[in-house]
Parts: structure tokens; C-alpha cells; sequence
């Protein structure tokens, strides 16, 4: 089951029961789960089923993890127009096998609507080059060893395509939606370059969260567990002496953010000398307005033959422009849009007209789902607040997520909702 919203749009209370049952027997009614596509990375794509709630009894779930740090839905997951709300005097004309208050928000953009220009729009791919197996690539023994370790199979799409040319040195854009194994992607061409043998600092991947930073070293140091590779992760919050420690220690591929990567280089702990490989991984957010100065002084520091591998669910065209001007005749693999999100996957939204309709509505699916986990998204941090003291209330178990919080805490929060269990 895919993403589903509540907005603002269901008339009363019983109309916004009317609309989640509605929502409800769609979804039940196609409950199987959609195949997984091959080679696709665990941490990205696994969807674990649901235990009940239900309003005002006990029940209580594994975990609900109530966050604002990622208050909005994000340009890979969200449509790309919305559909237009029923208006009010449309209740009297609902096809009872259509209610209103349920949208089907299928990333298709309304007609006439105004798309962003996306670079597989107007940049064709220049790479169509597919290698169906992992045995075909020419990979490691070492590293093929930790390939299928780590459960993949046989490479899925963008694996087919993308692996090679970032292993064979080749700067790389590719688009690629999370949830396609687009982390193991570049993990496992980045490793197959990398001289293990050599301890010093050869490859940077740079990640715009501290969880995707700590997500990608986990899948890095998982495939390279048979190659003795030494990875370290550099984020804020986290104290500076231990990433210096760990540079001079002989790391050979550190993941981190771009302000304490950025803070090192200037500390002189991170040396450029030996790194052959930079990685922008969710290009779109770190070429953007937020990170934008910070990558380009990462990357005027590089040695002028470093690789630069960028990898993204959505690829605008200013970015994929902005990039060609660091970047050396890259190889380019764009999904195209109508591919970009993953199939087996449909977005709901249940319209509410008042906010107070929103958490009878949220109960309401919890007692007729089958939901072990799962992540609510919230405006603000009072939000987050608010739904979080109302969910306890009633039973749930829930860990909430905001920036506010200190970074060990967020750790113990995304340790718990992991493992599925709350710590005593």
C-alpha cells in the first residue's frame, strides 16, 4: 500500500468515516503485496506490514514513528499536480462506488497543469549498455561474495545499467528512485574501483540527512564485508575528534554530510590526495539552494581526476545542467517520469474538512489494516507534538521525530523503530 494523505475536504465526521471505509475496502481488496524488484537495496525498500488500533480501545502497535523533519512529502513520492477537491455541494451526487472524499493520487499531472522540467525530458541517455547478472560485470570475488550476502539475486534496472560505468571510472548521472536500489548501485561501483589494498581516503559520498548517511554506510560496509574496506560515516552532532581519528586511521570510504565533511577539509583532517571517487547521492537536494555552496567547495577541492557520481529520484534540468559543469563527459541513465515511481505502489489521500476528523480517521485505519509500522508525517514540530500525545492515549507505541530533539536521541528513536521494539 502506498502513501496515503489527510487533507482538509470531508464535511463531518461521519462522512469521513464513510470516505476511510471506502479507502479501506480498496486497499483490502488488494492486499497482496507487489513482488519486489530485483536487487532492490533492504533499506530503502522494505514495507513492513501492520499490527491494529483502533480509536478509543487498546491495542497496542510495534511502533509509530510521528516525524517533522521531513514535513512534506518529498518530489519522488508526491504527485506532481494534485488532484482538485470536491467541493462541498458534491456530497448530494456521490456515486456511492466513487465516494469524493477518496482521491487516488496517482502521480499522473493534472491536464494543463504546470511540470517542472525534468532532465529525462530533454538530455537523452547515452549509456544502454545492460548487464543482466552480477556475474556478468566482472566484479571482485571479494565484493561478489558480499553482493549476494547481502541478498541480492540479480541486479535490478538501474543496476543493470548504472553498476559499470561508475566502476569503470566514468562521472554518472543517474535517476533513479529510492527504493530501486540506487544505494547499492553506487555502492557496489564504487567498491569495485576502490584499491583495498591502499589505506588511505579514496572515495566520498556525500548525503544531504544524517540517516541517509548512516543508511548508506550500512549497505557499503555490508557488501564490502569480504574485502577488509575500513568506512567511516562524518555527521553533525557527532564529536569531531572521532572522525579525525578515523581519517588518520586509514579510512578508505567515508560517507557524511556536506557541513562536516566541508568543516574537516578545512580543519586539513580529509585529504583529497588519494580520493578517486565523489558520490552526490539525492543530487537534487544537494545541488539545490541548501547545500549548493557547500558541494562546490567540496568539489573545487578534488583532485582534477576525480570521478563524480550523481544519483537522484528526480533530476530537474537546471541540476543536471549545473552538474555538467564539474563533470567530464558523464554517462547518463534517466528513468523516465511515468517510471519513476515504483509500481505496486498506489497514493491515497482522505479529504477532511477539519482537523479534529483527522485522528478518528487515522484510528479508524489502524483498526482495519493490518499495520506493524509505520512513519506519520506532520507540518510542524507542535504537530508532531500533539498527534504523538493523542496516539499515546490511545495505546499506540510512539517514538516522535523532530529537529528539536538531540541527536542521540534520534539515533535511539531510528535504533527502536529498526528493531521494532522500544528500549525499557
Amino acid at each position: 500500500m502506498g502513501p496515503l494523505h489527510l487533507s482538509n475536504n470531508v464535511t463531518t465526521k461521519a462522512q469521513a468515516k464513510a470516505t476511510t471505509k471506502a479507502f479501506l475496502g480498496q486497499t483490502l481488496g488488494a492486499k497482496k503485496s507487489a513482488p519486489t524488484e530485483p536487487g532492490t537495496d533492504k533499506t530503502e525498500t522494505e514495507v513492513k506490514p501492520a499490527g491494529q488500533s483502533a480509536w478509543g480501545k487498546t491495542a497496542p502497535i510495534t511502533a509509530v514513528s510521528v516525524a517533522s523533519a521531513l514535513a512534506a512529502p518529498t518530489a519522488h513520492t508526491a504527485p506532481t499536480a494534485r488532484p482538485p477537491a470536491p467541493s462541498s455541494d458534491t456530497w448530494d451526487h456521490v456515486d456511492p462506488a466513487k465516494p469524493v472524499g477518496l482521491i487516488d493520487w496517482t502521480p499522473v499531472p493534472a491536464q494543463g497543469a504546470a511540470v517542472e522540467a525534468d532532465a529525462s525530458d530533454q538530455i537523452q541517455s547515452n549509456w544502454d549498455t545492460v548487464t543482466e547478472s552480477f556475474d556478468s560485470m566482472g566484479l571482485k570475488e571479494t565484493l561478489l561474495r558480499g553482493v549476494y550476502a547481502y541478498g541480492f539475486e540479480r541486479p535490478s534496472a538501474i543496476q543493470q545499467q548504472a553498476i559499470l560505468p561508475v566502476a569503470s571510472g566514468r562521472d554518472t548521472i543517474a535517476q533513479a528512485q529510492s527504493g530501486t536500489g540506487k544505494t547499492g548501485t553506487f555502492s557496489i561501483g564504487l567498491l569495485q574501483r576502490l584499491d583495498e589494498k591502499r589505506r588511505t581516503l579514496q572515495v566520498l559520498v556525500l548525503s544531504p540527512t544524517r540517516e541517509l548517511v548512516d543508511q548508506s554506510l550500512r549497505v557499503i560496509s555490508a557488501l564490502s564485508e569480504y574485502m577488509g574496506v575500513a568506512t567511516h560515516a562524518c555527521v553533525g552532532g557527532r564529536p569531531v575528534a572521532e572522525d579525525c581519528k578515523a581519517l588518520r586511521g586509514g579510512a578508505q570510504v567515508v560517507v557524511g554530510t556536506p557541513g562536516r565533511l566541508l568543516d574537516l577539509l578545512e580543519r586539513g583532517a580529509l585529504s583529497t590526495r588519494d580520493i578517486t571517487t565523489v558520490v552526490i547521492d539525492e543530487a537534487d537536494q544537494m545541488l539545490d539552494v541548501g547545500f549548493k555552496d557547500q558541494v562546490w567547495d567540496i568539489a573545487r577541492a578534488m583532485p582534477e581526476t576525480t570521478q563524480f557520481c550523481l544519483f537522484s529520484a528526480t533530476m530537474p534540468l537546471e541540476i543536471a545542467q549545473l552538474a555538467d559543469t564539474f563533470m567530464r563527459n558523464p554517462a547518463r541513465i534517466f528513468v523516465k517520469r511515468e517510471e519513476v515511481t515504483l509500481e505496486g505502489i498506489r497514493q491515497f489521500y482522505v479529504n477532511c474538512e477539519k482537523d479534529g476528523f483527522k485522528f478518528p480517521t487515522l484510528c479508524d485505519l489502524y483498526e482495519n489494516l493490518d499495520i506493524t509500522q509505520a512513519v506519520i508525517f506532520c507540518n510542524s514540530r507542535r504537530d508532531v507534538d500533539h498527534l504523538a500525545e493523542q496516539m499515546v492515549a490511545h495505546d499506540f507505541t510512539v517514538p516522535r521525530f523532530h529537529a528539536e530533539m538531540s541527536q542521540a536521541e534520534r539515533d535511539l528513536v531510528m535504533k527502536e523503530f529498526r528493531s521494532g521494539s522500544r528500549a525499557s
